[in-house]
This record gives structure tokens, sequence and C-alpha cells, in this order.
């Protein structure tokens, strides 16, 4: 429990009315110098009453102190308490650029890899059975749960982090320039990291009548819970500027391929624009997500997140060939380690939770629907957290 005292003691003095403002009350009311009352005492002696504009300005002083106060509570027990934030904001540099797309794409490879791998097993948690589902409930756990490693990334406290590049010291990566150890934080705190190896070059630079334009590449090796995806990453940027505003436009690739062939890769693309004019800023930014297997694209996955007054929440839309596309708004709850969904799959609207549970050493999430339904489903926390063996739960 926070010492409610205590806070206010600490922030009194940043929304609390100084000396200044009080003695201000007093001259409205005419009270710069008030005249007293005296009254006898009984063993002698006199005492000063308080006039009645002393009582009014006491009265307005009281009532200034309790509206500072209503305006600091909130704000002290909502520290704290935050839904993470929002980490397109972060992305600034090119490095940046990369570093989301591995940081991303690698979360969706995790997911993807233990799904087949979870396939061959039936899912085991020392939790109740789950009830019965719907057909629709069903086709929501098996939908959804894919991108929850996302979510979780996104959602999480914050920003998604890396290591200073450096030369790699593993020899399997010494045909690589470049090593970093990228970092983000789950919903329960817990850190998950992936390596990056790669080569990056600047193609060129074209700079005309006020527009520059730059191409970089990078190609390198992402590793994955102990599997390393060979990837390629690509940047276009423009920038054109006159006297009164200007408009910058970035476009980004980043591919992680799935087999030998590279017949079957995903694909994320960004597409941001940043439009300033008169000294205010418009922007906008775009990811998109394509699975692609032989030269057909099999799903595609819009991500962005809507800011809606103090409340951050995650839109994904997520369309499957030859399906009607589906979107998902994720929410995190009071609590930590929980999200609320509002969903629209297969045309139905539908709300739910999902939370993630830890019983006897198993981690799962936890899906809950009206009508006392609830199902289990496989967290995929085994391979791609820090530390951990890519498969330790053969028992």
């Amino acid at each position: 429990m926070k010492d409610i005292k205590k806070m206010l003691r600490e922030q009194a003095p940043n929304v609390l009315p100084d000396e200044s403002v009080k003695q201000n009350i007093c001259r409205e009311l005419g009270m710069a110098q008030p005249m007293q009352e005296q009254a006898a005492l009984a063993h002698g002696g006199t005492k000063a009453l308080p006039s009645k504009k002393t009582w009014i300005a006491l009265t307005a002083l009281f009532l200034v102190l309790v509206l500072a106060f209503c305006l600091l509570l909130p704000l002290l027990l909502k520290k704290g308490t935050g839904t993470g934030p929002n980490k397109f904001t972060s992305i600034e540099t090119t490095e940046d650029f990369y570093v989301y797309g591995a940081a991303s794409v690698g979360s969706l490879l995790s997911a993807r890899e233990q799904a087949v791998s979870a396939s061959a097993k039936s899912f085991s948690a020392a939790a109740p059975a789950a009830q019965d589902l719907s057909d629709s409930e069903q086709k929501i756990v098996d939908t959804v749960n894919g991108y929850l490693s996302l979510v979780e990334g996104l959602l999480g406290e914050g920003n998604i982090e890396h290591t200073q590049a450096e030369t790699p010291s593993d020899p399997a990566y010494e045909n690589y320039r470049y090593h970093t150890t990228i970092r983000y934080k789950d919903l329960l705190g817990e850190e998950v990291t992936y390596e990056l190896y790669y080569n990056e070059l600047l193609n060129g630079v074209e700079q005309e009548d006020g527009e520059r334009e730059e191409n970089y590449d990078i190609e390198g090796v992402l590793v994955v819970g102990g599997t390393a995806y060979e990837v390629y990453g690509s940047r276009e940027s423009s920038t054109e500027e006159d006297e009164s505003e200007s408009e910058s436009e970035n476009e980004l690739q980043f591919t992680a391929y799935l087999n030998a062939e590279k017949t079957q890769y995903l694909r994320m693309e960004q597409k941001t624009e940043l439009e300033t004019e008169e000294g205010e800023q418009e922007s906008e930014q775009e990811f998109e997500y394509t699975f692609v297997s032989d030269g057909e694209w099999q799903e595609r996955t819009e991500v962005k997140y809507e800011q809606e007054g103090e409340e951050l929440e995650l839109e994904i839309r997520v369309e499957k060939r030859g399906q009607e596309k589906d979107e998902l708004r994720f929410r995190r709850e009071n609590k930590a380690n929980a999200l609320d969904v509002e969903a629209k799959i297969g045309g139905e609207d539908v709300r739910f939770t999902i939370e993630i549970v830890s019983e006897n050493g198993k981690t799962f999430y936890r899906y809950r629907f009206s009508g006392n339904h609830s199902s289990d489903a496989d967290r995929f926390e085994g391979s791609w957290h820090h530390g951990d063996d890519d498969d330790d739960d053969d028992d």
C-alpha cells in the first residue's frame, strides 16, 4: 500500500499554493491587513477573534487545498502503474529501425517455432482442465496466441534496448562486422533477448535542391532461442525542406528467411511520415508483417498504437489468405500480468481477458470468456528468455 501521507508531503510544493497565492486571496477579499475583534478573558486581558472576512479567507484557502489534493491524489495513485511506453516513438535512427525489426520479427519467429514444437505434444499445465469452448472461442485462442509474445514486448515496461555494436567474439559469426544483443521486458518484467550479427552498407547519398535521400542495407543472422535465421534489411529515407515546412519519409524492410532456399520468409515493413509546417508536427507510422511461402503471402498483420486519453492500446489487424480480416485491441489491466482484449474475429464482436498464470513451475496464458468459459494455452516462454534452454519441458 502506498504511503499517501508521505507522497502528499513530498509533492505538496508542486501543486499547493505558495505564500504569495495565499496573500493574493486575502487582498482580493480585502484582507491585506485584517481588523480583528477582541474578546475578554476570564483571568484578565484580551484575545483576538477572527473577523468575518478572516473566516471567508480561511474558507477560500481550505477550498484551494481541497482542490489541489483532488488533483494530486490521482497522479500519486497512478504513479508507477502505467501501461508501458509507445515503443514506436523511440525509433529515431537507422540503428533503431533495425533493432526494432529484429526484436519484433524475433518474437513472432519464436512463437511460430514453439507452435510447431507444441503441435507434436499435448499441452499440459498444472491447472484446471479448460471448459468446453465454442468454435469461435477456440478460433480466438488459435489466432491470438501466436501474437502474444509481440504484444508483451510492445506493452511491457521500458523501451526496446540493445548493447553497443561490437566485433563478434563467436568464431561462428566472424564474417560479420557487428554484433549486438537486443533486449526488452515482457509483462512479468522478465527480460527477453535476441542476438543480431550483421554487416551494414551505405549504398549511396543523393542531395539535390534541398532534398536528401539515403539508401542503406544490412545482412546478417538473427539468433532466436538457439535458432539462427538469415536476415536482410533495407531502409530508404528522403527529406524535403523549404522555408516554411519540411517533410520526411522512411520505408523499412526487415526480412527473416525460414529456409535455406529463401522461399519462406517473414517480412516487416514500416512506413513513417513526419511533416512539419509552421512549427507544428504531424507523424504517422505503420508496421506490417507478412508471411510468404513459395512466392505468395499467407498471412498479413498490421500493428499500431492507439492513444485514448491516458490509456495506451495496441491494435493488431490479422488477415489470412482467403479469410476475413480480424481486428484485436489490447489493453493492460490493473494487474501487470493481464490483458483486456476487444476483438472482431470471423465477423463476431467479442471481449475477453488473458492472464499470465504461474503454477508448479509452469507459466501459461489463461483465456477467460463470458459464460464462465476458460482455456489455457502455452506461453512459449521456454526458448525466448535469456538463459533458458531451447527445450526444457520434455518430462
